[in-house]
This record gives structure tokens, C-alpha cells and sequence, in this order.
């Protein structure tokens, strides 16, 4: 019992220090050529990759990190 009981302390202590990134970014201008699901599967897709490299994109406009809930 002791040691399920410091299992689930040490659980959400790593819940509690779990953090997001939220990143808005600017596309280029031939994204205006591809539909919207076609953009968000390619993005998509190249984040699964390393390094990552997200296509599409012109600049980083904001980074935000926020307390995972």
C-alpha cells in the first residue's frame, strides 16, 4: 500500500510540472494554394520527424508555454 501511495504522489507531481507550447506561426503565400486539412496533415506529419521542420511556415509570430491541466 506504501508504494502505491508514493506511485501516485510521484504521478502528480509529474502531472502537476507537465507544461504546452502553444506556437502560432505565418504560412507563406503558396499555402493560399492548398486546402486547409492538406496543410494541417503535411504540418502534421512533419512534426512526427526529427529534426522537425514544419512546412509552410514564414516566421514564428508567438511562442506561449502553458500549464498542461
Amino acid at each position: 500500500m506504501f508504494k502505491y501511495c508514493q506511485i501516485i504522489h510521484f504521478l502528480k507531481l509529474v502531472i502537476k510540472l507537465a507544461k504546452k507550447a502553444v506556437i502560432v506561426i505565418s504560412l507563406v503565400e503558396e499555402a493560399k494554394e492548398r486546402e486547409g486539412i492538406e496543410l494541417e496533415r503535411e504540418i502534421s506529419e512533419e512534426l512526427t520527424k526529427w529534426p522537425v521542420v514544419i512546412p509552410w511556415m514564414k516566421d514564428v509570430e508567438k511562442v506561449t508555454v502553458v500549464e498542461e491541466l
